[in-house]
């Protein structure tokens, strides 16, 4: 699955960026067991995140810039449908 994250990241760059959301990718360094890749998301109101292990788990935090207010989700991304849904999810909660 962070494969399919760093393509989703690199498919969707041009798109989130019309919409007023800066991205970053984030790696694991090579040696950590699970690995990871984060996804870190930005616009003047919102912050977000997704962070994918290779074993399946992610985290996804959303916070309000103005308030402090922080909602975060464990999930399990088994399938590409899943990280789609998380992904898509998170774009709609930022943009809300």
């Amino acid at each position: 699955m962070l494969e399919a994250l760093r393509e989703w990241s690199a498919a969707s760059e041009a798109r989130l960026r019309e919409s007023g959301i800066a991205c970053e990718l984030v790696e694991s360094p090579a040696e950590f067991d699970p690995s990871s890749v984060q996804l870190i998301l930005e616009t003047e109101e919102m912050l977000g995140e997704i962070i994918v292990w290779s074993n399946g788990k992610a985290e996804i935090q959303v916070a309000e810039v103005a308030t402090g207010r922080v909602e975060r989700e464990h999930r399990e991304i088994v399938s590409w449908t899943s990280l789609d849904e998380a992904l898509e999810n998170l774009i709609a909660r930022m943009t809300a």
